[in-house]
């Protein structure tokens, strides 16, 4: 599903969904504002991660691209009261268009998958890499950190 368009992606939901129709969706799932809220007074920095997560370098139209950043930016800055500074960029999915398009909404920096640490000499502020991290043996998240899990799938090839 990663490599389909939005739209695809979206009809395919749908269909899966109708066929799925005879199983409760699980509610209060999610945080509600009231809890972001209460991280957010607790010092925690809340940011944007798109308004319906597709993987923004994969969608057609620019103006779909601006709707997802401008949605969530504008829903965070309305329910706690100040702009959100980041984007997180759904599955590390951007591109020229989606930096441009953060920067246009108001965001000061968009956070990408890299698997490796910042370097302020060569990474911008809107390719901000992250390392994933999962619940997996230590060992693993360890690997992840230290940058030796790039290098082992290279290898593991």
């Amino acid at each position: 599903m990663k490599k389909l368009s939005n739209s695809q992606r979206i009809q395919i939901m749908g269909a899966v969904s109708d066929q799925l129709n005879d199983v409760m969706i699980p509610r209060d799932q999610m945080m509600s504002w009231g809890n972001i809220k209460e991280l957010a007074a607790d010092g925690f920095i809340i940011g944007s991660h798109s308004h319906t997560h597709p993987m923004l370098a994969l969608l057609e139209d620019h103006q779909e691209i601006e709707a997802e950043l401008k949605t969530s930016y504008l829903k965070i800055t309305d329910q706690l009261g100040h702009s959100p500074a980041t984007i997180s960029y759904p599955i590390g999915s951007f591109d020229e268009r989606v930096i441009s398009l953060s920067k246009k909404t108001g965001y000061r920096f968009g956070l990408a998958v890299g698997q490796k640490f910042y370097n302020t000499k060569n990474d911008s502020l809107f390719a901000i890499p992250r390392i994933e991290l999962y619940q997996q043996p230590w060992y693993k998240v360890q690997t992840r950190i230290n940058g030796i899990y790039t290098a082992l799938k290279q290898v593991w090839k």
